[in-house]
């Protein structure tokens, strides 16, 4: 039985005990190095005009297709009837479409847009643009603002901190804390972006305790989403008796969609 070759991306399948002396030879040029293009190659396919191009076996062994030149017309790239996917570049110039198809052309094409990557995958009838969610929030961050010093007895009165949103934020929770408790009266705070109050229940830190978390009334966020360059303020509404050290804590994730 001679050599075969695997179905995908043609790897030799050397026949047993044949190749005698010449075995390593064969396996480093027909089967490492093919694992190898299939894992990184790139592709770059140059001087596009237009037309229906078929990829050769080593072309559309690579992950990544590049495709350049001036289109005159629609360009088609057409791959061989295996299941294999692509991350394909469409960096081509012209008022006329790019696609991928498979040989033949009986089955689904996909365009793919000038100036834009496309992850592609064949199941050897039809190419089909796989669809990759938007990562809708990052990892949980959060923003400290201290809105008094350590020793003074803090006072009522608007803008006492302030700072501007480095990128789009999503807050999802406000804590707050104390270095030295309020002997009578709450301490309350109001956030605002951009002049208005995103605060549905203001922030609340009871007498006699040091942190939000034991609020008989918790606070609640109305509208916690920023943009880039909003202004956040801080406005003590009530200062209790004997309060210091405040500090806001802005807790939330990054917006990246």
């Amino acid at each position: 039985m001679a050599d075969q070759f695997t179905t995908r991306i043609g790897i030799r399948q050397i026949e047993t005990g044949t190749r005698n002396n010449t075995w390593g030879d064969t396996l480093n040029s027909d089967g490492l190095q093919v694992i190898d293009d299939a894992i990184a190659k790139q592709t770059t396919l140059s001087g596009l005009t237009g037309g229906t191009y078929a990829l050769d076996a080593s072309e559309e062994r690579a992950p990544i297709i590049i495709c350049q030149g001036t289109l005159a017309a629609n360009q088609v790239l057409e791959v061989a009837a295996v299941q294999k996917h692509w991350w394909v570049k469409n960096d081509t110039t012209g008022n006329f479409t790019l696609s991928v198809r498979v040989d033949g052309g009986g089955g689904d094409a996909v365009a793919v847009t000038q100036g834009e990557w496309a992850l592609l995958y064949s199941d050897g009838t039809d190419v089909v643009e796989l669809q990759i969610p938007p990562m809708e929030h990052s990892h949980t961050e959060s923003f400290l603002v201290a809105c008094s010093d350590l020793v003074t007895d803090i006072s009522t009165g608007t803008g006492k901190a302030y700072f501007r949103m480095p990128y789009a934020f999503q807050i999802t929770e406000i804590m707050a804390s104390l270095k030295t408790a309020s002997s009578s009266g709450a301490v309350t705070v109001d956030v605002n972006k951009n002049g208005s109050t995103i605060m549905a229940t203001p922030v609340s830190i009871d007498a006699g305790e040091k942190t939000t978390t034991t609020a008989a009334t918790p606070n609640a966020i109305g509208n916690g989403t920023t943009a880039k360059d909003d202004e956040i303020s801080f406005d003590i509404d009530g200062a209790g008796t004997g309060a210091r050290g405040l500090i806001v804590a802005l807790i939330g994730h990054r917006i990246l969609s």
